[in-house]
């Protein structure tokens, strides 16, 4: 027996919030999500270079330190490398059989990023970003564009942001360096919604910097973004829609 409209509705509804918070992240935005609760600001200042010191080693094992560091240093790598990478988004939900899946794009060439996947697409330009529900016969609803601010500023307020989850004398989250380019973040200090909930997963490709992975787990379930392949060639054609 066939969902019913409402059902089908429900079910692209959740893949459409699920979607635009993986593309944020993929997309270097989402990581100010839970920065206010974090740093005790509202995202909006603009960030000082000087501000961003390595982690603070209070409190923080030699490892920790290393591990955090080399996380900050493989970000900074991707948010800064130029290539396509074509994905394979997925939800697991608790309880349920089956995952929501969809085949995506990351086209990355700073400061131009487009990530697609469940029909939508969320850009990043020099001057401005936007998010579009892509139709199926090329037409598409389209937020309003925002402006940015320039591209090197993006990346140090992230750098910034992702510094404060490691440090102090009980940081937000601890990672673990398991393989060469992977990193497992955990939740050390409980908060509502955790940027990264309670266990997150990144891996970056070593010879791109690109993200191979990103994973995160929660009580209700699990979000994964998985790369299937990468290239350094990226032409405008990347950039229209398919």
């Amino acid at each position: 027996m066939g969902r019913a409209p409402a059902d089908e509705e429900r079910v692209k509804e959740r893949a459409r919030s699920w979607v635009l918070i993986g593309l944020a992240v993929l997309l270097g935005v989402g990581v100010g999500v839970g920065a206010a609760v974090v740093t005790g600001r509202d995202g909006s200042e603009a960030v000082d270079q000087d501000d961003l010191a390595e982690p603070s080693t209070v409190s923080l094992p030699p490892q920790q330190v290393g591990n955090a560091i080399g996380f900050l240093d493989a970000w900074d790598r991707f948010r800064n490398g130029t290539f396509v990478v074509d994905l394979r988004f997925e939800r697991t939900v608790s309880g349920k059989d089956e995952p929501l899946v969809s085949d995506g794009i990351l086209v990355q060439q700073p400061p131009r990023r487009i990530v697609r996947a469940f029909g939508n697409e969320s850009s990043v330009y020099a001057d401005g970003a936007q998010t579009c529900e892509l139709g199926d016969d090329s037409s598409s609803l389209c937020s309003a564009a925002r402006p940015t601010e320039p591209y090197d500023v993006q990346v140090a307020r992230e750098l910034s942001i992702l510094s404060q989850y490691f440090s102090g004398d009980s940081p937000l989250y601890r990672v673990e360096a398991p393989t060469p380019g992977c990193f497992r973040l955990f939740l050390y200090r409980a908060m509502p919604l955790p940027p990264y909930g309670d266990l997150a997963q990144f891996c970056f490709d070593a010879a791109t910097g690109a993200m191979t992975l990103f994973e995160t787990t929660t009580a209700s379930g699990s979000d994964r973004s998985i790369a299937q392949g990468i290239t350094t060639t990226v032409t405008e054609a990347d950039f229209g829609r398919s």
